[in-house]
């Protein structure tokens, strides 16, 4: 019976070789046959490809680590050792993939436009989740990063939800630092929208509708723009219908209120609109909506599906460079029944920097 298993496992190896190699042409081929260029379809079979190489690759290395720790022992506790591998190493996949504990993502932009460092929060897609009693856990997070300034990129209000939650964490952060806040898709998903931008206004907080406000952060001045989430005029739910004419003259009155030699900022719920942002004037622009693309693969997918994207989605996190403009994603807060995979909610902080 043991010269049995040990003939499985050495076929099982020579398969495992030979699937590394043919997984390795598939890849090369897709690539040289369509001369560099990737379409979608072909990234998810190289992405699903090199999914099948990683796991094999961890079967490879832990069947080698299990045989040698079982050839001095009995039948009965080699049993019980695979057991345990396998229950141990699938339980720490889940654990590390799964993890939606609060994490902090910093970036850093350098300017001409500022001569003192501002450091700025990006609060994005809350979906009116909770991190403790009052927001305390999000609230302490805000507080040791020592903020200049709080942005709210959108869906801080979910339109499900109770927005007790959305409303304790904008009560606090409103008496300790300037913040702007824009609508998302889900705000008005709600139905309520005029009726939660009033709250937040009520609290202090400055809400953008297609307008310029300037501020002035450590005796330098910033111009903080903002426009409505466009379903605020379309209803387009998911699916990407033709840009209101609305939305459209709200982007464009921000841009004509823009100065030269002012940083600006504008805050605009959707990542995917990079047509409209790119070389538009401005400095920077803070979004959110793609959560991320929900489920990640570190150094493989950045994302599997997003709002307005679709599949495999080019804009889920980070910062792009858009022709003289960057551009800001938060993977946002929102924490509920979807799992999130390898993908934290996160509190963006921005660094800005004069240039040396």
């Amino acid at each position: 019976m043991e010269t049995t298993r040990l003939i499985i496992w050495n076929i099982t190896l020579v398969d495992v070789s030979k699937l590394f190699e043919g997984l390795g042409d598939l890849v090369g081929l897709i690539r040289v046959r369509q001369g560099g260029r990737i379409s979608q379809e072909s990234k998810l079979v190289i992405a699903i490809c090199q999914m099948k190489q990683v796991f094999l690759g961890t079967v490879f290395f832990l069947h080698r680590f299990v045989c040698s720790m079982l050839k001095s022992m009995s039948p009965r506790r080699k049993k019980f050792m695979l057991t345990f591998v396998l229950v141990v190493t699938i339980g720490a996949l889940l654990v590390v993939s799964l993890w939606e504990g609060l994490t902090v993502r910093p970036y850093t932009l350098s300017t001409g436009k500022i001569s003192t460092k501002l450091t700025i929060a990006i609060l994005s897609d809350l979906h009116s989740t909770v991190y403790g009693e009052n927001q305390s856990v999000l609230l302490k997070k805000v507080k040791e990063q020592k903020p200049d300034l709080v942005l709210l990129a959108g869906d801080i209000v979910d339109d499900r939800r109770p927005a007790e939650g959305a409303i304790a964490l904008l009560k606090s952060i409103a008496t300790a630092y300037p913040c702007f806040y824009v609508t998302g898709n889900h705000e008005f998903w709600s139905g309520r929208a005029d009726e939660i931008k009033e709250s937040i206004r009520s609290l202090g907080i400055t809400v953008l509708e297609g307008r310029c406000t300037d501020i002035t952060l450590k005796g330098q001045q910033l111009q903080i723009c903002g426009v409505d989430d466009p379903d605020g005029f379309t209803h387009e739910r998911f699916y990407g219908e033709e840009i209101s004419a609305r939305w459209d003259e709200q982007f464009e009155r921000c841009k004509k209120e823009l100065k030269k030699n002012v940083f600006s900022i504008l805050l605009s719920h959707r990542p995917e609109r990079v047509a409209y942002y790119k070389g538009s004037g401005f400095d920077l622009v803070v979004s959110g909506h793609a959560h991320g693309g929900q489920i990640r693969i570190p150094g493989l997918i950045d994302g599997l599906y997003a709002p307005d994207q679709g599949l495999l989605p080019k804009y889920t996190g980070g910062v792009y460079d858009l022709r003289g403009t960057r551009m800001v994603v938060s993977r946002g807060l929102s924490r509920s029944f979807i799992p999130r995979v390898f993908n934290p909610p996160e509190l963006v902080i921005m660094n800005i920097e004069p240039l040396q």
